[in-house]
């Protein structure tokens, strides 16, 4: 099992599961270089930032300043902050399993 799928499993969506494996192994990157690495397109790397921003795991700061005359946009920085709420989403998922577990093991038992 891969760790996108570990994280699915645990309530992650894919687009959030697939950018916070690739932040655990970069802890820093430019977005584009997050849509590169992971292979999504920039709307769903948006979906997934938004996601683990609201969670507190990721923040976005500004890039180094484009030089003159060069434009569009300045690049974003996404920073990997903490990993305490996902730790949290784990040990709370391991504890749903475990009763499920349990009640499950307990029924068999009885009906054998």
């Amino acid at each position: 099992m891969d760790v996108v799928t570990a994280f699915q499993i645990l309530g992650l969506n894919r687009i959030e599961a697939t950018v916070l494996a690739y932040l655990l192994k970069k802890r820093e990157a430019y977005v584009i270089d997050v849509e590169r690495g992971t292979g999504l397109r920039q709307p769903e790397v948006s979906l997934g930032l938004r996601g683990l921003k609201a969670m507190g795991v990721v923040e976005l700061k500004d890039g180094e300043k484009r030089a003159r005359g060069v434009r569009g946009r300045p690049r974003k920085i996404v920073v990997l902050k903490t990993v305490e709420p996902i730790l949290k989403i784990v040990e709370a998922k391991r504890d749903e399993v475990l009763e499920a577990y349990k009640v499950a093991l307990d029924m068999l038992r009885r009906m054998s």
